[in-house]
């Protein structure tokens, strides 16, 4: 859903009603709101008007508004519907375990960003020895996500998997992962 505010302005010493008339849209900007308004002498409304399509591609309409039912107005609605997009700030995770350590698990962080105008929601197809935190979530646009994968070696799993990005709307994508496991020495 995109947000624009339209406003109207009342230059008149009277009181004017203003009024919306979106029936000519089937669903896309019927969340805009509200539907009228009176407007007092010298003063201005606003009306959010919300934008919401599922088909992409270009996309034209107009809307008219009438001030006291009497003089109509129109103003067009131009907008490009693309599908919504997350970036991965890596594709390839190698993960390895110092050969100091002792843990049963390593992680890594990869970061989603959301360079669209929509809000993103994504799921993680996680299983195997890869687990990824948060498993679901939510990005509002213009911000990023860290995501903490974590690597759990299990016998009968693969170190080496590839996990899903689901993006509601949008195209999936896919983080491929190998984690390296050296040969435990003795001294």
């Amino acid at each position: 859903i995109t947000a624009k505010n339209f406003a109207v302005t009342n230059d008149l010493q009277a009181f004017v009603l203003a009024k919306l008339d979106l029936s000519n849209f089937e669903s896309e900007l019927r969340q805009s709101k509200p539907e009228a308004q009176v407007i007092p002498g010298g003063g201005a409304a606003g009306f959010d008007i919300y934008f919401q399509c599922h088909d992409l591609g270009k996309f034209k309409k107009t809307f008219s508004w009438s001030i006291n039912g009497v003089h109509t107005y129109k103003v067009g609605v131009i907008a490009e519907v693309v599908p919504i997009e997350l970036k991965l700030d890596k594709t390839n995770l190698v993960m390895e375990f110092p050969e100091d350590s002792m843990s049963k698990s390593i992680s890594e962080d990869v970061v989603l960003h959301n360079p669209g105008n929509a809000v993103a929601e994504f799921l993680w197809g996680t299983n195997g020895a890869f687990q990824c935190v948060p498993e679901r979530g939510i990005i509002d646009p213009g911000n990023s996500a860290v995501i903490k994968v974590a690597w759990t070696p299990k016998q009968g799993k693969s170190n080496d998997d590839e996990l899903g990005l689901h993006i509601s709307g949008g195209v999936d994508q896919t983080l491929k992962l190998v984690g390296v496991l050296k040969e435990a020495k003795a001294d």
